[in-house]
C-alpha cells in the first residue's frame, strides 16, 4: 500500500485564462509517537496513489481501514494523510512529509522494524490487489519561492483542490514568473493567499508542478475562485505578458477535487484528539463464527 515515503500538499488554480491559484496542506513525519502539527512545509513530499477497480471502493476502504489501524499501532509511525478523489476516476492518494530524502530510511526502519507489521504486510498487499488497478509513486521538492500565505490548520481542512502542471522542456522560468506574478496580485489587492507548491523530482514526466488548495468545506472553493477573479481583474500589460508566456509554457493542466479520508489517514489517537471527524470509533471485537448445524 503506502509506506515508506515522505510528503506535503498544495494547489494552483490558473493564471488569467488559466489563472494561477496556489494553496496548500501537508503532514510532516514526526520524530515521536505524539507529533504536533507542522509550523512550516516539509522539504520533501511523497505521494503514493492507488487507482481503484470499478465497484471496488467499498471493499477497498474496509480492507485499508484495517491496514491504517495496524500502522497506527507501530510506535513512532509517521502520520500519512489520505485523500479520496471526488472528480475523475476513483483514486486514493497517501501523502507524507519529511525534511529530507534521507529521512525515508528512518521511516522504513520504523515501519518494517515492527515484527507484527512485517509478518502481516505480504497478506495485506495480496488482498489489496483485488481492489486496485494501478499505482503511482512520486516525490516532490518544496518550492517556497512560489508559495504564499500562512500555514493552515491541517486538522480543520476537509477538502482540497489539487492541480498538476506540466511544463515544456526549458520553460520552467516562465512557469515560475507566472506564479510569482499571480502571488504579487494577491498582495497588491490585499486578498487572502495561502498555498504551497512542489516541483516533482521523481515519478512524473518532464517538469511537473503540484499546487494544493485546502478548505474546511466546499464553500471555501467558492471564496477561492472569487478571490482569483478579483486578483486578475485589471491586469497591467506586463502582467498580461507574464501570464501569456506562462500559458504557452504549459503542456498539461489538470485540477481535481479531493476529500480527506479520516479513516484511511494514518494518525494515532493522541493526535486525532476528540474531534468527531478524526476520532476513530472503537474497533468491534471479533465474534467467532457459529458452527453450522447439520
Amino acid at each position: 500500500m503506502r509506506y515508506p515515503m515522505p510528503s506535503p500538499l498544495i494547489h494552483f488554480a490558473r493564471p488569467a485564462s488559466t489563472a494561477v491559484l496556489l494553496a496548500a496542506l501537508l503532514l510532516p513525519t514526526p520524530a515521536v509517537a505524539q507529533v504536533a502539527l507542522p509550523s512550516q512545509a516539509p522539504a520533501v513530499l511523497s505521494v503514493f496513489c492507488e487507482s481503484l477497480r470499478p465497484g471496488a471502493a467499498p471493499d477497498y476502504v474496509t480492507h485499508n481501514l484495517g491496514w491504517s489501524r495496524l500502522l497506527e499501532q507501530i510506535k513512532d509511525a509517521p502520520p500519512q494523510l489520505a485523500l479520496r478523489r471526488m472528480t475523475g476516476a476513483q483514486e486514493v492518494c497517501y501523502l507524507s512529509g519529511q525534511g529530507s530524502f534521507a529521512a525515508g530510511d528512518t521511516t522504513e526502519k520504523i515501519i518494517m522494524g515492527d515484527a507484527a507489521y512485517a509478518r502481516a504486510l505480504p497478506g495485506l498487499e495480496r488482498k489489496n490487489t483485488a481492489y486496485v488497478s494501478g499505482t503511482r509513486a512520486m516525490y516532490g521538492m518544496y518550492r517556497g519561492d512560489l508559495a504564499a500565505g500562512n500555514y493552515p490548520d491541517l486538522m480543520k481542512r476537509r477538502v482540497y483542490m489539487w492541480t498538476e502542471f506540466r511544463v515544456r522542456p526549458g520553460a520552467e522560468e516562465a512557469f515560475d514568473n507566472g506564479a510569482k506574478t499571480y502571488r504579487a496580485l494577491f498582495a497588491r489587492k490585499q486578498l487572502p493567499a495561502e498555498w504551497r507548491v512542489y516541483q516533482v523530482v521523481a515519478g512524473a514526466q518532464g517538469a511537473t508542478y503540484w499546487v494544493f488548495e485546502s478548505f474546511p468545506d466546499l464553500s471555501g472553493m467558492d471564496r477561492g475562485m472569487a478571490d482569483g477573479m478579483k486578483a486578475t481583474d485589471g491586469l497591467t500589460e506586463a502582467e498580461r505578458s507574464a501570464f501569456k508566456t506562462f500559458n504557452e509554457a504549459l503542456t498539461f493542466v489538470r485540477t481535481d477535487m479531493w476529500r480527506v479520508s479520516s479513516g484511511l489517514t494514518v494518525m494515532n489517537a493522541a493526535v486525532r484528539g476528540d474531534d468527531p471527524f478524526w476520532k476513530r470509533s472503537p474497533q468491534a471485537p471479533r465474534v467467532a463464527a457459529k458452527p453450522k448445524t447439520p
